[in-house]
């Protein structure tokens, strides 16, 4: 007698009741935003859609949006702190009618789908707001980070370590009482607009930064002669990315050369050779940052992952010297000159690779993301090395506070390479 008991595989069922339960509750969004991230200023707007069998026994429903930071080391190491927790509560009496008549319990498929609308306004500021003994700490852990993905390629063209996340989520939760009876989520990508940091006191940070370098006359070239060079320059200034960090906009170095003699007749190089490379850093640890990421010194390998990526490589530079003194005696032939100053100037190009996108700067309590510009001067044979801080802030579409971007038909799957800071309210 052939057995009643049905041959289809548990996981069929399983597959069948998600499906079920995905298509009861569902989000969605109202418009395309002109880029794939919200913006600071932002607003989210969409509708949570139900069957009307689901919300049947429900009591309340509840809209949110969430910013989770999270840090996972070898289990079971791992935190997660919430940045962000805008809520939305929808009261039962706001409900439609929920009655369930005879004919929807035949043909269940006839149920109605009610839309319930939410919105959220996304600012500038609200982001960790833990303890921190430091006064400059505390207001960059309030601006909201970007949108850091930790898995899949993205993260890899974002040079974003693994176990290392920043998710940004719209979810719909239905409770019976207290007890959450159907949950639905979908991801948002978010890009602060930039909050320009003050630079650091790089002089107070010789043992990261290095804006100054020394070196003797030890080559060939400068046999008969003793003295020193010294290179200088100043941090450059804030680049602005485009939406999505798909390139790195040229970079302006204007540094000093200066050569002084101490002993020997002076000879001056006619030409020099110019390296840079850029050093993204992403930062995280499973505690608050108590300091600024580079003065913490948590530099240790777990709580530092950085690449490199060549921006310039043995490009070729010709000097013009002048004499240090007076201005009558400001010429390289001067018989008496002893010191001497070059300009070196250069812009370096555009930096783009498919494989690669980057973040803007930013500084959060558990994880951070700060960019160093290595510059390698050769002179002579004289190897001139310099460290320098490099902030990368983002272009704005529009002027902060004007935008009312939407967002996309929600999927998990459009990730996205970039990210920043911002705050954000609720508007029911």
């Amino acid at each position: 007698m052939p057995s009643t008991k049905s041959n289809m595989p548990y996981g069929y069922y399983e597959r069948k009741y998600k499906r079920q339960l995905a298509d009861a509750i569902r989000i969605s969004f109202d418009d395309l935003p002109t880029s794939t991230f919200y913006r600071s200023g932002s607003i989210v707007r969409g509708t949570v859609k139900l069957k009307k069998d689901v919300f049947f026994y429900s009591t309340s429903l509840s809209i949110n949006l969430i910013c989770d930071a999270t840090v996972e080391r070898d289990y079971p190491d791992k935190a997660r702190h919430r940045l962000l927790n805008l809520d939305m509560q929808i009261a039962r009496s706001t409900f439609p009618d929920t009655k369930i008549e005879t004919w929807d319990v035949l043909f269940p498929g006839s149920y109605p789908t009610y839309t319930i609308p939410f919105s959220f306004a996304l600012q500038r500021h609200e982001g960790c707001s833990h303890d921190v003994n430091n006064e400059q700490i505390p207001m960059l852990h309030l601006c909201l980070p970007p949108t850091m993905t930790g898995l899949g390629k993205d993260a890899r063209r974002a040079m974003i370590p693994e176990g290392v996340r920043i998710d940004y989520t719209v979810i719909a939760m239905l409770r019976w009482h207290y007890k959450v009876e159907r949950m639905t989520e979908q991801e948002i990508n978010f890009l602060p607009r930039f909050i320009e940091q003050p630079l650091l006191k790089v002089q107070d940070m010789g043992d990261i930064f290095k804006m100054k370098t020394t070196q003797q006359l030890k080559s060939e070239f400068f046999s008969k002669s003793t003295g020193h060079i010294t290179l200088s320059t100043d941090p450059p200034t804030t680049l602005t990315l485009p939406i999505g960090g798909a390139s790195l906009p040229p970079i302006d170095i204007n540094a000093l050369l200066h050569l002084e003699f101490s002993k020997g007749k002076p000879i001056l190089p006619q030409s020099c050779i110019l390296s840079a490379k850029l050093e993204p850093q992403t930062w995280s640890q499973l505690v608050p940052m108590q300091q600024l990421p580079e003065i913490q010194g948590i530099q240790e390998t777990k709580n530092c992952r950085s690449v490199s990526e060549v921006l310039a490589r043995n490009t070729e530079m010709k000097l013009v010297w002048e004499v240090d003194g007076p201005e009558e005696t400001k010429t390289a032939t001067s018989p008496s000159a002893k010191s001497f100053t070059a300009q070196i100037k250069t812009l370096l190009p555009t930096f783009s690779k498919p494989e690669r996108s980057f973040l803007p700067t930013f500084y959060s309590c558990l994880i951070a993301r700060t960019y160093l510009l290595h510059v390698t001067i050769i002179i002579a044979s004289v190897p001139l090395r310099l460290v320098l801080p490099l902030q990368l802030s983002v272009e704005d579409e529009e002027p902060a506070g004007q935008g009312e971007s939407s967002g996309i038909e929600a999927s998990g799957s459009d990730a996205l390479y970039s990210p920043l800071f911002p705050r954000l309210g609720v508007s029911t």
